[in-house]
């Protein structure tokens, strides 16, 4: 960490930076004026500790990014290994690819047997169990007995650390999905609360409003969660892009799609459809909607159950239906 200080014409101005010591890249940069936006030289400081610590320590901040591109396999050190599955469940959870997922649900399972105590080992399985369910991802469970996988997973993730950020998300997670919304955000402001500047948590709890059909938290929220993300992953801007639809901001709404649509999972492809439709983008649209129905059939031939099956609020059913369904109007023309 290093930094300057100085006056000018009356203001005193603190320059912050963080380097990497291997190579001396600068990894964030920011300045800051005493008294701009009500800040003093303590709140100054408080800005500073944040955002830095945000950036070195968030799920796909510097640190981790840069841990995760060693070799971590190790057969000697089991730490290391659990380790290594922690950061690949959360590396699978940024596109939810599901080619990605049996690798990563069984090596979590083989951690959690060989150190029953890690917490975050626990709270990462309940996430992929949580996605078994919601994605169908295994065929030998039926809907039920994958959620109850995931409900005890993040059940025994909050016995072993209350205060784990990831395991109050899972859960959160879980409680969506029981159809129980309230609760749901309740462990998702929980989270906030332990980690304020965990862009993860904070973009979790953007999503949990977004599907309450709680737009007016959701996307100042989300918006927060990016601003605050090193690499926000695509499925952040899901809860803009739906915000955009609400609206019927249409170039706002494929901006937002565009980047949502990159982690190709087939909500995002709805949504840049549904955008390039309205803005009379007709070959876009086509491709988006072809890349949609490949990737997921259900979402194209009867969107209201699928995304009931996620327990989004009705006001965001209606209004991707009806997007959706105007889309295969014009492309049947």
């Amino acid at each position: 960490m290093q930094g300057s200080v100085w006056r000018e014409d009356g203001l005193l101005y603190v320059r912050a930076s963080l380097i990497r010591a291997a190579d001396a890249q600068v990894l964030w940069s920011e300045r800051f004026i005493e008294g701009t936006q009500g800040l003093s030289i303590t709140g100054i400081q408080e800005k500073i500790a944040s955002q830095f610590a945000s950036r070195i320590g968030q799920q796909h901040g510097y640190v981790l990014r840069d841990v995760r591109g060693t070799r971590l396999d190790n057969p000697n050190d089991h730490s290391l290994r659990g380790f290594s599955c922690v950061a690949s469940a959360q590396i699978y959870r940024r596109t939810y690819h599901r080619d990605e997922y049996p690798a990563v649900r069984e090596c979590l399972e083989a951690t959690v047997l060989e150190d029953p105590d890690y917490a975050r080992a626990r709270a990462m399985l309940a996430y992929v169990r949580n996605d078994a369910a919601r994605f169908g991802h295994e065929t030998d469970l039926s809907r039920e007995a994958a959620f109850d996988l995931a409900r005890d997973a993040a059940t025994r993730a909050l016995d072993l650390d209350p205060q784990d950020t990831d395991a109050l998300q899972a859960m959160s997670h879980v409680e969506q999905y029981a159809g129980d919304m309230e609760r749901s955000i309740d462990y998702a402001r929980k989270a906030v609360e332990v980690n304020p500047n965990d862009p993860a948590a904070v973009a979790n709890l953007a999503i949990r409003y977004a599907i309450a059909g709680r737009f007016s938290e959701a996307a100042p929220t989300m918006r927060r969660a990016i601003d605050a993300s090193v690499a926000p992953p695509p499925f952040y801007y899901h809860v803009l892009t739906a915000d955009s639809l609400l609206k019927k901001d249409w170039p706002e709404m494929l901006a937002n799609a565009d980047r949502a649509a990159i982690d190709g999972w087939s909500f995002g492809q709805a949504m840049l459809a549904i955008a390039h439709n309205q803005l009379a983008n007709t070959e876009a649209s086509k491709a988006a909607f072809d890349a949609m129905a490949e990737l997921d059939p259900l979402l194209a031939n009867d969107p209201r159950s699928w995304l009931q099956g996620h327990n989004m609020h009705p006001t965001v059913v209606d209004a991707v239906y009806e997007g959706l369904a105007e889309t295969r109007a014009a492309l049947s023309k």
